[in-house]
């Protein structure tokens, strides 16, 4: 035979394997760049489709001219090497997937076992596909899904798992829960997986997650066996979703509940819930408000708390109205408590359906017995208040008519008395009656005159000059002026407008009585009218003892008059002053006078000007008054 005919062809004739004889070919540098055929069994010509008598002492371009660089490299280093060569490969020329086994049978020879791997490549194809396409699926699902074997360990996760504990999903396969997580959670996952394997059941927990930033989270999680064919459990397949966020939430509604349920029972008042009218909760203060046990309210209907069907009756008529209309939110009737005891109560409602406020209700109830009976001796009061008030006009109008007539005769009788005598001491004594009885007069004036603004709400007023009206004033103070041969001085501006009520002349006429009776003989009372951005301050100076410091606040107030012994008065004056002009929103205070004596000063809110005035004519003009004579002079 040939040196290259083989020894053992009949028995490779034979062989059911499909098997070739090659021989490299090398190019001038030693590099394979091809290879021929020299022997293949009938098993090669009926796997590949290729004649013996046509490819034999043929190469593989010639005979596959499509042939791909890859089998020319890997035959070529089985035979230069003599290292065998196990692979899988298409041939794009043949249309077909082989599993080679290639080893070298002498320098520049090697053989080939080849077996046609097609179909299973395309099943295997098939199968990565349908993983491939399975991982995705897993990966689009935002819960952590995984699969375990019957020891525990990881056969495959998705990204929401890796992304969990911070890996790779292909980092994870094989590792068991102890390589991945805190020892205590991965010993509690580890018992769960196999109590799961060992009953067989489907499990679903509420646990923690440690994230991989070390933080808490919280999953539900369902864990189901696994079985092979037979039935057997194999391992475990699972699922976790991050409830977190709704963990935290179902937190907050309990302790909201909580909260609500301690209000509730804690409340200082009654509350109750009501269905269709029957009580189906309730706190402590309504038990204590009506007086029965909280077992024996339970289901009780309402109608058994009131007095008689018709209060039932208004008061449901309040409350529960036709769907569409407003009901009322409060409600006032009486209860009767178990003893018999009868209290009034005020209701409370508020529907928990806006449709159907019988469905459920919260009813607040609110013992006022207390406040009714207050309110009932308040009326009664009222009433006792208002008849005093109408005896206290009637002696009002007694003083300021009956008494003031014989009195004013009194003065006038003892004044013509005393500009009769002759006798000095018999005309100073009659003198002297006369000024007490002018105080009573003064007295009984001021405490009428009292009573009335005291009760004065409302006033009317006009837009008037309060210099005119001051200067109208003087008229009444002749016989003062004589007596004590005082000089009053006015200083306003051409106009002084305010809106004013013509009382507040009561106001000035008591400050200038009061500086020419407290000041000094011969002496002289000051008035200045100033005008400021929206009110005006007038001042009214005396020269007298003055007033300390600490009674400047005292003098405003009723029946106070401080450091004038000797001098007859009601101490009302400034009492009805400081009322006059807080009805007018204004204020009334005293100073020292630098000179000695005091500065009585009430500023008054100008409200509007009647008139805008030329600034031009807006020129200050003094205004002396002496009291000489009863004729006073202007100058």
């Amino acid at each position: 035979m040939h040196a290259r005919e083989l020894k053992d062809r009949p028995l490779l004739d034979k062989m059911p394997g499909a098997f070739a004889l090659h021989e490299m070919i090398y190019d001038e540098m030693g590099r394979p760049i091809d290879y021929r055929f020299l022997y293949l069994n009938a098993a090669f010509e009926r796997l590949t489709g290729l004649r013996a008598e046509a490819v034999l002492g043929k190469t593989a371009r010639q005979v596959l001219p499509g042939l791909e660089p890859h089998w020319i490299e890997s035959y070529g280093r089985v035979a230069s090497t003599g290292e065998p060569a196990h692979f899988k490969s298409h041939s794009e020329a043949l249309g077909r997937d082989f599993e080679i086994i290639a080893y070298q049978t002498e320098k520049g020879l090697f053989a080939c076992l080849v077996v046609e791997v097609t179909e299973s490549t395309k099943l295997g194809n098939a199968l990565l596909e349908n993983e491939h396409r399975f991982q995705n699926i897993l990966d689009n699902i935002p819960d952590l899904v995984w699969s375990k074997d019957r020891e525990s360990r990881f056969i495959s996760v998705n990204e929401a798992f890796g992304l969990a504990c911070g890996r790779k999903p292909a980092e994870l396969v094989g590792r068991s829960d102890l390589e991945i997580w805190p020892k205590a959670l991965a010993e509690h996952y580890r018992t769960d997986d196999f109590k799961v394997m060992a009953e067989g059941k489907r499990r679903q927990v509420v646990e923690t997650l440690i994230d991989k930033d070390g933080l808490t989270r919280w999953v539900e999680t369902i864990k189901t066996p696994v079985r092979d064919k037979l039935g057997e459990v194999v391992g475990t397949t699972g699922i976790a979703r991050d409830i977190t966020e709704r963990k935290q939430l179902e937190d907050l509604l309990r302790m909201r509940e909580e909260k609500i349920e301690s209000i509730f029972l804690g409340a200082p008042v009654g509350i109750a819930v009501l269905v269709d009218r029957s009580l189906s909760v309730v706190n402590d203060r309504f038990c204590e408000t009506v007086g029965y046990r909280r077992e024996e309210l339970i289901g009780m209907p309402t109608r058994r708390l009131y007095l008689s069907d018709e209060d039932y009756k208004q008061t449901g008529n309040r409350f529960y109205v036709e769907p569409g209309q407003k009901p009322a939110h409060a409600a006032e009737t009486r209860l009767r408590r178990k003893d018999g005891s009868i209290i009034d109560v005020l209701l409370t409602m508020t529907a928990m359906q806006r449709n159907d406020p019988r469905a459920e209700a919260t009813f607040m109830v609110m013992d006022i017995t207390d406040r009714k009976r207050a309110e009932r001796e308040l009326v009664r009061y009222a009433a006792e208040l208002a008849e005093a008030n109408k005896l206290k006009d009637l002696f009002t109008d007694i003083l300021r008519h009956d008494i003031m007539n014989p009195v004013t005769a009194i003065r006038v009788g003892l004044q013509l008395m005393a500009e009769l005598e002759s006798d000095p001491k018999k005309a100073a004594l009659l003198n002297s009656m006369r000024r007490s009885v002018s105080n009573l007069i003064e007295m009984t004036e001021n405490a009428a005159k009292f009573a009335r603004i005291a009760i004065t709400k409302d006033m009317d007023v006009v837009n008037t000059d309060l210099g005119t009206m001051i200067r109208g004033l003087f008229p009444d103070f002749d016989s003062q002026l004589k007596e004590k041969d005082t000089v009053i001085e006015l200083v306003a501006p051409a106009q002084s407008v305010a809106e004013v009520s013509p009382i507040v002349k009561e106001v000035f006429a008591n400050l200038v009585s009061n500086a020419i009776k407290y000041g000094p003989a011969h002496g002289k009372v000051e008035i200045r009218v100033e005008e400021l951005a929206d009110s005006f301050v007038v001042s009214v100076k005396d020269r007298g003892e003055g007033i300390s410091d600490a009674n400047k606040e005292r003098i405003f107030h009723r029946f106070e008059r401080v450091g004038k012994q000797g001098v007859k008065g009601s101490g009302l004056g400034l009492a009805i002053a400081h009322r006059l002009v807080s009805m007018h929103r204004g204020r009334i205070w005293v100073e020292d006078n630098p000179q000695g004596g005091c500065i009585f000063l009430v500023e008054l809110p100008k409200r509007a000007l009647s008139a805008s005035v030329d600034r031009a004519d807006r020129v200050d003009r003094v205004i002396r008054v002496i009291r000489v004579t009863r004729t006073p002079i202007e100058t």
